[in-house]
């Protein structure tokens, strides 16, 4: 005998639409948070860029949009895989 079968949201699409639904789905809402956790660093990465460069912090921009490309080719990996 098993329990009813558990929703895994795979695509922001599928966050949203159960976000939509009233009462919104509690798994939903706990992807968003984890969605948000995983867009800060690249959010403060992005803003770090943006400050060296405007600082004229050639070296520095260049280590952060090092770093940023990573997290970006570490998504990229993590939904292929």
């Amino acid at each position: 005998q098993s329990g009813p079968g558990l929703d895994v949201y795979t695509t922001l699409g599928e966050v949203r639409r159960a976000l939509g639904q009233r009462p919104a789905d509690a798994l939903a809402l706990t992807a968003l948070g984890l969605v948000c956790l995983l867009a800060t660093p690249v959010a403060g990465v992005a803003l770090a860029i943006a400050g060296f460069w405007r600082q004229g912090d050639r070296e520095y921009t260049a280590i952060a949009a090092t770093i940023l490309a990573m997290l970006l080719v570490s998504f990229v990996l993590a939904a292929a895989g």
